[in-house]
């Protein structure tokens, strides 16, 4: 009985629009919410970071004093402080459809779902329908963290998660900005509603193909793996080919960074116009003789790059700087100079070819 005239109370005070009370729970929560909410974020990015999911971006909030008025507001929520479940909300952006599945069976590993509040946008569109898709979760912090001191204060406590594509994302941002032109029921006239519609499925189509596109190079990568470890390595070279052939071929040299350098294509560039177009023809110059050499300047101070460089060179210096140096390489560090005196060349060379070095 006390129970429902509590429900009437509540009932009253939305419908009547007298927010006093209400206002000032939720400003003295949100800093509450707003914990809440980091807290599983940085728990979501420990975990995908330690199984190495990519992502494009990891967001969190508490919800606007205004949002939670608009909101409580509806005449749906009898108790708005316990009814809305988005006080606190996380968004985890991927970059295709095959991590956002990823990053969705981690999540429901790792939180205590609320299924009757969750679940994926998209198949709530018909067949013949197009618009907002992404996966939102109501979920709580699980047993296991909020038994210890540092979660204990948010035991039960719901929160939302949405985990999308940027594609979704982009989409979503448009369609539900409440200030923007494209926002709500759009006019039939000069076909705008159906335009835009046309726009959803292009991107829906596009978001698809990213993800097969992928999903390809994953199987590209697991096939030069396996045909490099066989040592057939009559492989066209190019970024990925060349990242597995160097990760396999120096697995037991230490070097600081395994990564061919920020622009992945000059390393493949520099070699094509060395004159090497394939894994076979590389293999012949990191030869077992060349390996034990640089061996003995690790740990290796530099990536990939630079030691595809010092392997050019070395080679023959003057096709290096005639052929297959880019314009933009005009200075070394001096780890670099070190290696290629330790393998005979003159550093004088260097200066020839109006290389500086500068200190490492």
């Amino acid at each position: 009985m006390e129970q429902n005239r509590s429900k009437r109370k509540a009932k009253v005070l939305s419908t009547s629009k007298n927010f006093t009370e209400i206002t000032e729970w939720y400003q003295k929560k949100r800093d509450f919410y707003k914990r809440l909410a980091i807290k599983v974020e940085l728990i979501i990015k420990e975990i995908l970071d330690n199984e190495k999911i990519i992502y494009h971006d990891l967001t969190s909030r508490a919800k606007d004093v205004e949002s939670f008025l608009d909101k409580a507001s509806k005449e749906k929520y009898i108790d708005p402080a316990n009814e809305i479940m988005d006080l606190a909300g996380i968004r985890v952006t991927a970059y295709v459809e095959s991590d956002v599945k990823k990053i969705c069976e981690i999540i429901e590993s790792e939180f205590k779902i609320y299924e009757e509040h969750s679940g994926d946008k998209s198949e709530n569109l018909a067949e013949n329908q197009v618009g907002y898709r992404s996966v939102h979760y109501v979920a709580e912090i699980n047993s296991v963290r909020s038994d210890l001191p540092e979660y204990h204060r948010f035991q039960g406590v719901p929160f939302e998660i949405q985990v999308r594509t940027i594609l979704q994302h982009a989409w979503a941002e448009i369609e539900h900005d409440r200030n923007y032109k494209l926002k709500g029921e759009l006019p039939e006239k000069r076909d705008i509603k159906r335009r835009f519609s046309l726009l959803a499925a292009v991107l829906e189509m596009a978001d698809r193909e990213f993800d097969s596109i992928v999903n390809d190079i994953d199987i590209y990568i697991e096939d030069v793996k396996a045909e490099t470890k066989k040592g057939y390595l009559q492989i066209p070279i190019d970024s990925i080919s060349l990242k597995e052939y160097l990760d396999n071929k120096l697995s037991d040299v230490d070097i600081k960074s395994r990564e061919l350098s920020i622009d992945q294509s000059t390393s493949v560039n520099e070699l094509k116009r060395f004159g090497i177009d394939n894994l076979s023809m590389l293999d012949k110059l990191i030869n077992q003789d060349f390996i034990e050499k640089f061996k003995e300047i690790t740990p290796y101070p530099g990536n990939y790059l630079s030691f595809l460089r010092i392997l050019m060179i070395t080679t023959d210096v003057e096709k290096y700087f005639d052929k297959a140096k880019i314009p933009e390489f005009t200075a070394v560090k001096q780890s670099f100079a070190n290696a290629l005196v330790h393998f005979g060349i003159n550093i004088n060379t260097l200066e020839k070819y109006r290389m500086e070095i500068y200190a490492s």
